[in-house]
């Protein structure tokens, strides 16, 4: 169950819509939102945000912002028990009426040119033949850039990707941007609750979607010190030839 708040959008001229995903993330909210707003002045792309039934504040935060930020035609969905990440996702995909989605993290930023350059790549891209992956700053908690992650040449990333039984170590930190199909299917397709794009790119690799490497960065991407992108691989796996090749390439 959820509760959608619908604002009247102006314009039909859309092609992407920016799925935020909120849980317990009441810090971020403001700092997120006016990101979003600064950034989407010229880019012109939809907004759903979604709290995951938050136990802090974030959904008031939410609402209060939308409230000072009246002119804003966004969508808000309050979800009225906790669903995860990808539940989250097909409940605010049951709004979206664009061809591409971008699922953002409530605690990521874009940088100030990302969202326009999330745009202009829907212009010139099928959303059914490819996903579009893009290179990310990473972020500390004062929103410094302390690093970043480049995309690694089209082959070694195809190959390391093949490699999908070892998905159950930590993830990669890139942006990723999909048609809303694909997003769907993908989510569908996989047997177990995940995080963000993870399924997704398992569900591309298999059914053969072609990966658009775009090097710009385009996602300031948050690292805390307490999550798995801050830890060390599972070493008790052996990581494959390809994947050490790839692990040579980004880091």
């Amino acid at each position: 169950m959820c509760k959608i708040t619908h604002q009247t959008q102006e314009r039909n001229d859309f092609n992407v819509t920016i799925i935020v995903l909120f849980y317990n993330q009441e810090r971020y909210v403001s700092g997120l939102l006016d990101n979003i707003k600064a950034c989407n002045q010229v880019a012109n792309a939809k907004v759903v945000i979604v709290d995951d039934f938050s136990t802090d504040n974030t959904s008031k935060y939410i609402e209060s912002w939308l409230a000072l930020n009246a002119e804003i035609t966004w969508k808000f969905i309050k979800n009225l028990s906790n669903l995860g990440i990808s539940s989250s996702i097909l409940k605010a995909i049951e709004v979206v009426d664009t061809k591409w989605i971008k699922c953002h993290a409530g605690d990521d930023m874009f940088t100030p040119e990302g969202i326009e350059g999330f745009v202009n790549m829907s212009k010139i891209h099928d959303p059914n033949q490819g996903i579009i992956m893009t290179a990310v700053n990473i972020i500390n908690e004062a929103n410094e850039i302390v690093g970043f992650r480049d995309n690694p040449s089209p082959l070694t990333f195809t190959k390391y990707f093949n490699d999908i039984n070892y998905y159950i170590n930590p993830l990669l930190s890139f942006s990723v941007m999909a048609g809303k199909e694909v997003y769907r299917n993908a989510i569908k397709a996989m047997y177990f609750r995940n995080v963000e794009d993870w399924p997704l790119l398992i569900y591309a690799v298999t059914t053969n979607k072609k990966f658009i490497l775009i090097e710009k960065r385009l996602v300031n991407y948050r690292v805390h010190d307490k999550s798995i992108m801050a830890h060390a691989r599972n070493y008790r796996l052996k990581a494959t030839i390809h994947q050490q090749q790839y692990n040579n390439e980004i880091i």
